[in-house]
C-alpha cells in the first residue's frame, strides 16, 4: 500500500497483516497515480532492508521513490506474511 501518510494504528495493523506500508518520498508523486493504473515494485527485499525503493507506474512509465519506517519486528512480520505466520516460524516444535 502506498499513501501520503498513515495513522499510527493503521500503520501497525498493516504490518500485522503482512501488508507493506509505503509512503511517497515526494508527495507531488501522488498526483501521478490514478485509479486503474498498474504499479510495479521490484527489489522488495532490498527495500525492506534499506527502507527505500522505487515504484514504476507501468501505465505511464513514470518512476517514483517510496520509503517505509518499519521497525525490524514489523519488517519480519511483513516478510512472513503477517504476525501469525511470523509467530509460527519462530515457535518451538
Amino acid at each position: 500500500m502506498i499513501a501520503l501518510s498513515f495513522a499510527r494504528i493503521h500503520h501497525e495493523n498493516l504490518a500485522l497483516f503482512g501488508v507493506l506500508p509505503l509512503v511517497f518520498d515526494d508527495q507531488a508523486d501522488y498526483r501521478c497515480v490514478d485509479a486503474g493504473h498498474t504499479l510495479a515494485l521490484t527489489g522488495t527485499e532490498a527495500l525492506l532492508a534499506t527502507g527505500a525503493g522505487t515504484v514504476r507506474n507501468t501505465t505511464t512509465d513514470q518512476r517514483f521513490d517510496v520509503r517505509h519506517d518499519l521497525s525490524q519486528r514489523q519488517v519480519d512480520m511483513v516478510r512472513h506474511g503477517g504476525a501469525i505466520n511470523a509467530a509460527r516460524r519462530t515457535a518451538p516444535e
